[in-house]
């Protein structure tokens, strides 16, 4: 997998982090974004749910919580 594709949901959540959403708030945003299958495409390719699943559960965030 490309880096591309590894920090959507790190970005996700620093970028809410920084626009003043609480950790809870913000984790539960990311989780949300997963849920809805985002990120859908990258770089005009569509993601595979595993390659989606993967990015999600090894994501920082995710791992810290």
């Amino acid at each position: 997998m490309s880096a591309a594709y590894g920090g959507y949901y790190q970005r996700l959540h620093s970028r809410l982090l920084a626009n003043g959403f609480s950790a809870h708030e913000a984790l539960a945003e990311v989780a949300e974004a997963y849920l809805d299958g985002r990120p859908e495409k990258v770089n005009g390719q569509k993601m595979s749910r595993s390659g989606r699943d993967h990015l999600f559960w090894t994501s920082a965030c995710v791992q810290a919580a």
